[in-house]
């Protein structure tokens, strides 16, 4: 075909079936059955000086289906109408067939328009080519004329094929084109194509790149009309093979001796032009795609040498003997966009620029959905970038664990096939059961979960310092893997020890170790300057999860008469003037507590409290100084 030919012929689905800002083209489309959507539509509009579809037909479709079919001087468009048609529908099919054939006589002359109602003949549909949406019935004679396939062969090639047909051989053995196969046949068909393969070597002719496309169009697309009527467990069976052999690529697996045979001869080239970069063998273009990565990746499905760039992609060939689906990280140096080299399952390889943030979730989305993960390093890349990838390729995940990386006061949180970008202490501010890797290396020793002691369970916290000189940061890690984290101030270190000892030993009855950072050891005599009293404060969480605090003889909290402004005010009014004091967490009571929770839970009831309370606290501090 032309280029203006294909242009048209490509959107032919939405000419029929959506609606333009175009006199004429702005009513109601006769509409298409099982409408295909595809992409880049408003691309292929605009080559024919039509602006993107509005939208689709909202009523019944019209057309069954379009067929493409070769005559002796161009090409006949058959447009399939359903039977049952009202006045009113065949008034909005009329109009818009009208429509489309005066687009065709002036950009495509050789396009022929024709609607009808009942199905071609088998010899022309042996050569027609489906532009939207499903095959024909099938007339009901068993045999094909030679002589009149010959006549619409649309190559020398396909002109080939026809003539190897005997007038006795039925339909439904032929080189499955269009017909109606059986399950068997089907299956040896998109298993390796054993029986086209033998029927190019019978031709004693060597075919060039538009036969082999032509070959492998026609089988894919009659393995895909074959699979969609199959039901149960064949349809998913087939459907894996269908995927591995037949769909993967642009050429048939079973051509591509064929296709190198071609590359012997004759050279591949890269070409750029508005519409994205393009593969073309003596002008003739095999591949295209938007960017150059993206056309080099195709390229290696194909064959490796299709690939120009030989050395640049020697590990993505590398990549395509792997048995199972992975991903390649090429790490480049400076602010570059990375490049990531996806191996899907139909071992079709995919290529991405992709910034820091979002190799960083691709790699956590792989690895938790159990992909492998391989990382290729350019001159002058970000070593961090290099480390952080390299530890998700190495971490072990649990089953049902989460996967988090900390990323400055961020968190990279996978979990429940979603990835959040969470803030690091709301992230951890309950326990947790993930694989964490942390941004220091030093917390790396601190996630082995501890043994139990004396049958008890263990909970073992981590101090570190923070880039806050008065805050520290405590790392806590159970017998179960749970982690929980909080922050502390370093004027209050040791008392804190204390009140967490006390809590852990005597309402959790769990044992409790702590390690202490060298960069906190010094400041573990320190206590506040203001050497008062704490307040003391009973924690109590309901049947209905409600919490309750009580200081002294009131209860303050949710469904109480006194509430949380009036906490902090009580608070206050047991600290000396322009003194803020400590408030210590006593006891804390659970109604209700799951036979597998964790000993931690009681460490974060404690630690949302005393959140919550602060937020108060300083509310109300900044009010009195105001006044």
């Amino acid at each position: 075909m032309a280029p203006s030919e294909r242009a048209i012929v490509r959107i032919l689905p939405v000419l029929l079936g959506g609606r333009f800002r175009r006199p004429g083209y702005d009513k109601e489309p006769p509409g298409l059955a099982r409408m295909p959507r595809r992409r880049r539509w408003g691309l292929a509009c605009e080559a024919v000086e039509l602006p993107p579809p509005l939208g689709f037909t909202c009523t019944r479709p019209l057309i069954h289906s379009v067929l493409v079919a070769p005559r002796p001087t161009g090409w006949d468009v058959i447009v399939f109408a359903v039977a049952e048609r009202s006045q009113e529908d065949h008034r909005r099919l009329d109009e818009r067939i009208q429509m489309l054939r005066q687009l065709c006589e002036r950009r495509a002359p050789g396009l022929n328009v024709v609607v009808r109602s009942t199905g071609l003949s088998a010899e022309q549909l042996f050569f027609a080519g489906l532009a939207a949406g499903d095959v024909p019935q099938l007339p009901t004679q068993a045999s094909i004329d030679p002589a009149e396939v010959v006549k619409a062969a649309p190559t020398p090639f396909a002109r080939a094929l026809a003539l190897t047909l005997s007038s006795e051989e039925p339909f439904a053995r032929l080189l499955p084109g269009i017909a109606l196969a059986s399950l068997e046949r089907f299956a040896a068909a998109a298993s390796s194509d054993d029986r086209l393969l033998p029927l190019v070597r019978q031709l004693s002719v060597e075919p060039g790149i538009v036969e082999l496309e032509l070959a492998s169009r026609v089988l894919r697309h009659a393995a895909h009309l074959q699979w969609k009527r199959l039901t149960g467990a064949a349809r998913k069976v087939i459907g894996a093979e269908l995927k591995r052999s037949v769909m993967g690529s642009q050429l048939l697996p079973a051509l591509r001796p064929l296709l190198e045979k071609v590359l012997e001869k004759h050279h591949a080239t890269e070409v750029q032009d508005e519409t994205g970069w393009h593969l073309k063998i003596d002008d003739h273009t095999l591949l295209s795609a938007s960017t150059l990565d993206a056309l080099r990746a195709r390229a290696l499905t194909e064959t490796p040498k299709l690939c120009v760039a030989q050395g640049e992609w020697r590990r993505a060939r590398a990549l395509m003997d792997s048995k199972s689906p992975r991903t390649l990280f090429v790490i480049e140096p400076g602010f570059l966009k990375h490049l990531a080299l996806t191996l899907g399952p139909t071992g079709r390889l995919r290529a991405r620029r992709l910034t820091t943030e979002a190799c960083l979730r691709l790699a956590l989305s792989l690895r938790t959905a159990g992909r492998g993960i391989e990382v290729s390093v350019r001159p002058g890349a970000s070593p961090l970038l290099v480390s952080r990838l390299s530890q998700i390729a190495s971490a072990e995940v649990a089953a049902g664990n989460g996967f988090g990386v900390e990323r400055g006061d961020r968190l990279l949180l996978a979990a429940s096939k979603t990835i959040r970008d969470l803030p690091f202490l709301t992230a951890m501010s309950r326990p947790r059961r993930i694989t964490l890797l942390p941004e220091h290396a030093e917390w790396v020793p601190a996630l082995r979960p501890p043994r139990s002691v004396a049958g008890k369970p263990t909970v073992r916290a981590t101090l570190y310092a923070t880039q806050q000189n008065t805050v520290a940061r405590a790392l806590f890690v159970d017998h179960t893997g749970a982690l929980f984290v909080e922050e502390l101030s370093r004027g209050w270190l040791q008392p804190w020890i204390a009140d967490t000892r006390a809590l852990l030993e005597q309402h959790a009855g769990a044992a409790f170790q702590l390690s202490v950072s060298p960069s906190l050891e010094s400041m573990g005599g320190r206590v506040s300057i203001e050497d008062t009293a704490p307040v003391e404060l009973a924690i109590e969480i309901d049947a209905s999860n409600r919490t309750i605090v009580t200081l002294g003889d009131d209860r303050f909290g949710v469904g109480q008469p006194l509430g949380w402004h009036a906490l902090a005010e009580t608070v206050f009014s047991h600290w000396p003037p322009q003194v803020r004091g400590r408030v210590r967490v006593a006891t804390i009571s659970m109604a209700r507590q799951p036979a597998d929770g964790s000993p931690l839970e009681v460490l974060a009831v404690r630690s949302r409290v005393l959140r919550r309370l602060s937020s108060h606290l300083a509310s109300l501090a900044h009010r009195l100084e105001a006044a």
